[in-house]
């Protein structure tokens, strides 16, 4: 008997490594927002920095966690993964802001819908 979250969280990173190596750009240069940090969005997170390079900037938003989950998240990634470059919450208030779009990858694992205006992402 299985959750499926497995499968679900290397999905999302086979689809992140195909839409970097499709787009010619590497993600040592991106800031990777994560919007869910659930079951499925904290694997995703954690698989990542694992198995492939590190972004330049961690944004991390959840409208159901606080600041000392955060907090903790944060330490946790420094001391686990060895992640050395910024780490940024953004508030569940700030999501529609200039730290959500100005994000050049960000990747959404909530349930939680009218998140995104797409009409507000960079171009490129």
């Amino acid at each position: 008997m299985t959750t499926g979250h497995a499968t679900t969280v290397a999905t999302v990173l086979l689809n992140l490594v195909a839409l970097l190596d499709a787009a010619e750009r590497d993600l040592a240069e991106e800031t990777v927002m994560f919007y869910g940090i659930g079951s499925i969005g904290l694997g995703a997170l954690r698989l990542m920095l694992g198995v492939l390079p590190h972004p330049a900037e961690l944004r991390l938003c959840d409208p159901f966690r606080g600041e000392s989950y955060f907090a903790q998240l944060e330490a946790t990634l420094r001391r686990e993964h060895d992640f050395r470059g910024i780490i940024r919450a953004v508030t569940a208030t700030e999501n529609r802001g200039a730290d959500f779009y100005d994000a050049s990858v960000i990747i959404g694992a909530t349930n939680v819908e009218n998140v995104l205006e797409v009409a507000r992402l960079a171009p490129e």
